[in-house]
């Protein structure tokens, strides 16, 4: 039988625009002082049980990375475990509900509709718009440069975005998995609810 291994899924801490009730997305902004809080009580739990990590995994965001950046520290391993990035392990695009308070956009287009395009597993909310105020600063961060044109999403299902992180595992992990005896990957709730 071969060997066995463990994979730890973990959210990021909560963001500013968590905290704000926005819908995210691709939007690249960083964790609270109380998502540092959480990222580092997860690390300490991870301690605390003993598990070792050899290996981690994030998206290209900056509230992924600094998650995954300080459980590493509280392990004690930031400077010895390797960190692979990609832009397939980034939350889901949530189109043009990117930037909107979650209670106006209940308003606007009602709940149970708001309630499909963020818990159903293939519809996406509508693409953004390029009059979104944050459709340049996603479409030209420089974080995204390596994003080919052809896959750059402009909104995502939950059923996209677990297309988009397979290819990832698929590829890359399967390397890190014969190497390596546990990994840890920084993503998404909306991430960890599809690869249920």
């Amino acid at each position: 039988m071969g060997k066995t291994f463990r994979i730890i899924m973990v959210r990021h801490g909560e963001s500013q625009w968590n905290h704000g009730k926005l819908f995210t997305g691709w939007y690249n902004c960083p964790l609270t002082a109380v998502g540092e809080k959480e990222a580092r009580q997860a690390g300490a739990a991870l301690r605390e049980k003993w598990i070792e990590i050899d290996a981690a995994f994030s998206s290209l965001l900056l509230r992924a990375n600094q998650t995954c950046d300080l459980i590493l520290q509280e392990l004690g391993v930031a400077e010895s475990v390797d960190v692979k990035k990609s832009w397939r392990l980034n939350e889901r695009h949530y189109g043009d509900l990117t930037g909107q308070n979650k209670v106006v956009a209940v308003a606007k287009y009602g709940a149970e509709q708001v309630k499909l395009w963020r818990r159903s597993y293939d519809c996406a909310p509508p693409p953004i718009s390029q009059s979104n105020p944050y459709f340049t600063q996603i479409q030209q961060n420089s974080i995204f440069n390596d994003v080919p044109k052809d896959a750059f999403p402009t909104t995502e299902s939950l059923k996209m975005t677990t297309d988009r992180s397979w290819v990832f595992w698929q590829g890359s992990q399967k390397c890190y998995l014969i190497k390596f005896e546990l990994i840890i990957e920084s993503l998404y709730f909306g991430r960890t609810r599809s690869s249920r």
